[in-house]
């Protein structure tokens, strides 16, 4: 990521990536060189916080938490489906909400909350 971002240092553009590229550390250097990241990331990465957030069990549909940590925010939003979203992300406010269409067991259309780094 950083070889294919070199020549857009300093002029903050906005890279996103998946969670195979997005990592903790690479957030860190981006931030340095004034480009700006975000992807979903997986939680078994080296410097994930994973121990100060909620647990997926204990997350209903909507529900997020986030931590920060030096410019750097991770935030985790329950969609549906087992699982939580992972983002990671040196550009977005975690706090910032949005709500998003979903559609319900009977297929009725709901209003979500999620954050707005997905």
């Amino acid at each position: 990521v950083l070889k294919l971002a070199r020549g857009l240092e300093n002029l903050g553009y906005c890279l996103y990536f998946d969670r195979f590229f997005n990592t903790i550390p690479l957030l860190k250097s981006l931030l340095g060189k004034q480009l700006f990241g975000c992807g979903t990331i997986q939680k078994k990465r080296k410097y994930f916080p994973n121990n100060l957030l909620v647990n997926d069990k204990e997350m209903q549909v909507g529900d997020s938490d986030y931590a920060t940590c030096q410019d750097i925010s991770v935030c985790k939003w329950k969609d549906r489906g087992k699982k939580a979203v992972l983002i990671a992300s040196n550009m977005h406010c975690p706090t910032e909400i949005t709500e998003i269409d979903r559609r319900d067991k009977r297929g009725e259309k709901v209003k979500v909350i999620c954050p707005k780094a997905v």
